[in-house]
């Protein structure tokens, strides 16, 4: 199969789709040759114990399918709550490894192009994304005389806007202190587009450019979700993501068609698409939710947003 092929990919799932049979207590993500595995354990030094197992397993698995890990490319990241912190694999001179290769221990890593750290702040993602961003910027900054407003309105499309949408129902989310710099640069390059004044107010820049802030995506981003799984057109493995208000209570609820909202202590948790989707689900009124289509749901949000200003 030629590289860079449309098939290449899909084959190749095909080809390890199996993968799965290797282990009976990881969970794996599976995209082209980028594969992951999650495991979970209350105890971390018998966790350690499992895992080399368990991976011990896999490594059978993919010598019997002539398939070789990079184990130079292979790395591990612990999740855990802050009070474990101090259960370190230094200090439980616990290691990672696969065959005889130790694994490098990461405090964050790169997953189809979004930055995870160990205590999912997203930060490290957002101050990558502002990165890129600041360098289109100023870039869009000095020929922005010699462009006319649609070339320079496609640009911020193209480079600058494909960033604050690329999975931002997962990062979205995070810490307001965090996405302000990032939100700061969105309002930047608007204004460069636009050829509006430094001290324009937030809400004119959006109402003139006719687009939705980077909150507002991630609102906009988040409901279209819960949309395409109420209405059975997303993938089915997301069928039981959410759940009813009427499937969980016995009796009648004021939110016909309203969504569970799960329990969550931790801030981590609160933050997460399910545990925020089921709140702004209910917060936007009943004409949007029951849109027609997933099109038409998306306009009438924006049309609410732009109202709100």
């Amino acid at each position: 199969m030629p590289q860079g092929s449309i098939l290449g990919p899909l084959l190749f799932l095909v080809f390890i789709n199996d993968i799965d049979y290797s282990s009976d207590i990881a969970q794996f993500l599976l995209y082209a040759d980028d594969t992951a595995s999650l495991y979970t354990g209350s105890d971390l030094a018998a966790l350690f114990t499992v895992i080399n197992s368990d991976l011990l397993k896999t490594s059978y698995w993919c010598n019997a399918n002539k398939i070789s890990i990079n184990c130079n490319k292979t790395k591990y990241t612990i999740f855990s709550p802050k009070q474990m912190a101090f259960n370190s694999p230094i200090n439980l001179k616990c290691k990672v490894h696969i065959d005889s290769t130790i694994i490098d221990e990461v405090n964050d890593f790169k997953f189809l192009g979004v930055i995870i750290d160990n205590k999912l702040t997203w930060k490290m993602h957002i101050t990558y994304i502002c990165t890129k961003i600041s360098q289109v910027i100023g870039v869009l900054a000095k020929i922005r005389y010699k462009i006319s407003q649609a070339a320079a309105m496609l640009i911020y499309e193209s480079l600058i806007a494909v960033h604050f949408c690329y999975c931002n129902i997962v990062w979205g989310a995070a810490c307001t202190s965090f996405l302000e710099p990032l939100y700061i640069l969105q309002k930047r390059a608007l204004k460069i587009v636009l050829h509006l004044p430094r001290l324009t107010h937030s809400d004119d820049i959006f109402l003139k450019a006719n687009k939705l802030s980077l909150h507002e995506l991630f609102e906009r981003n988040s409901l279209s979700f819960v949309y395409s799984i109420i209405n059975h057109i997303s993938t089915p493995v997301f069928d039981d993501f959410f759940v009813l208000t009427e499937n969980v209570h016995s009796y009648a609820t004021r939110s016909q068609g309203g969504l569970h909202t799960e329990f969550a202590s931790k801030l981590v948790r609160k933050q997460s698409i399910k545990i925020r989707a089921p709140q702004l689900w209910a917060s936007i009124p009943l004409s949007i939710r029951n849109s027609p289509s997933l099109s038409v749901f998306k306009k009438r949000l924006k049309i609410y947003y732009q109202s709100k200003r």
